[in-house]
């Protein structure tokens, strides 16, 4: 096989090479007037047209004025100047993102499907609304939106409306430990890991060390949970449970970092780690 180029098929090389370096300069170019401009929204339709028609492809006008259509109609809240942009698809997208910043939900509701659900869905994470996550068609949207409501979950019959086990999984998760009781973890996780992750969860969240004795030691390390406990209370003592040298060592560490205490870090045998803690106390 011949590894060099013809002369024919050096040209043809030249030229992408050629093409792709115009693009990318022009690429740079639209960039760069899009950013030194930014400064001047809310823009009126004359600068917009001012600004935009010095693109030299259609390309780079049409991106220029969905850009700004689309930011001025954000800023202002104002529909009536996403219907300037004359491509539909494109004005829909103008439509809705509108609608999140006015969080108005009729205005999702004229949307094409395909803007629809995600509309919905920015609305409902905004307002911590998990009830508008019913208005959406794809299930796979659904589970997102719930998802994207977590902060907002306050009882096991939203994680019950999930449809995808995993992401079921850790809204009960996230309820157990919103609500500090591990029974949830054992009603509703069915998953051996996720169950034990639950319970470290809800461990750390009540500082109660005695929980990580339900962690499956064979799906999820309990030193970890002993250690994560014993730095969110700040509590050594804690560490004393845990069986891995070195885990327990830094547990330790972490554990009194608030409260350098020199009879702690003589318990720490790496080397390293006990450097780190008495450098702790003499700082």
């Amino acid at each position: 096989m011949n590894i060099y180029f013809s002369k024919s098929k050096r040209v043809v090389f030249l030229i992408i090479i050629g093409i792709v370096a115009i693009l990318i300069i022009c690429g740079a170019i639209f960039i760069d007037t899009i950013e030194k401009n930014k400064k001047l929204l809310p823009l009126t339709e004359t600068e917009i047209q001012n600004i935009c028609g010095k693109m030299q492809s259609s390309r780079e006008r049409d991106l220029c004025y969905i850009y700004y259509y689309t930011d001025v109609a954000m800023t202002k809240k104002d529909l009536s100047i996403c219907k300037k942009i004359e491509d539909k698809f494109n004005r829909d997208f103008c439509y809705s993102n509108v609608a999140i910043i006015k969080q108005d939900l009729s205005i999702c509701e004229k949307l094409h499907q395909s803007f629809k659900d995600s509309c919905y869905s920015e609305i409902a994470k905004v307002k911590k609304d998990f009830s508008i996550c019913e208005k959406i068609k794809d299930q796979t949207m659904i589970d997102k939106c719930y998802w994207n409501c977590f902060e907002n979950l306050a009882d096991l019959s939203v994680c019950e409306k999930m449809q995808d086990q995993r992401i079921k999984d850790v809204c009960y998760c996230g309820v157990a430990s919103g609500k500090r009781d591990p029974s949830i973890c054992e009603k509703k996780i069915k998953d051996q890991f996720g169950k034990s992750f639950c319970y470290m969860e809800v461990a750390i969240a009540k500082q109660d060390s005695s929980i990580c004795d339900k962690v499956d030691e064979e799906q999820l390390s309990k030193d970890m949970c002993y250690r994560n406990v014993a730095v969110a209370k700040r509590d050594s003592s804690i560490c004393d449970k845990i069986q891995d040298q070195y885990t327990k060592d830094e547990c330790y560490l972490n554990a009194i970092l608030d409260k350098p205490n020199s009879s702690i870090c003589d318990k720490i045998q790496n080397r390293e780690l006990k450097n780190g803690c008495e450098s702790e106390i003499i700082e």
